[in-house]
């Protein structure tokens, strides 16, 4: 079995949920991305899918990890997400 030599740094911007694979030495092996859709319901108001921000992450994550050929070299993964972002999670 490989000794862990991969890192996976996960971005979820306002724009997309991007995923890149990079090796120990910070070649970068595989990247993805998946869209991820802002709404406007009102003037000044920016929301998204929380649900959204999971699948394309999720996705994303996916596509590199398949392309590392063995899953258990990744040794890391580093996320990052929106600043000043919260998720309500109840009616109260």
């Amino acid at each position: 079995m490989t000794a862990p030599d991969l890192v996976i740094g996960v971005d979820c911007s306002t724009t997309a949920a991007k995923a890149v694979l990079e090796d120990s030495g910070g070649r970068v092996l595989a990247v993805a991305s998946r869209p991820l859709r802002t709404s406007s319901p009102h003037a000044t108001w920016h929301e998204q899918d929380a649900e959204a921000w999971w699948t394309a992450t999720r996705d994303a994550v996916a596509e590199v990890v398949a392309q590392a050929g063995d899953p258990a070299r990744v040794g890391a993964v580093c996320l990052t997400h929106q600043r000043e972002t919260f998720v309500c999670l109840g009616a109260d």
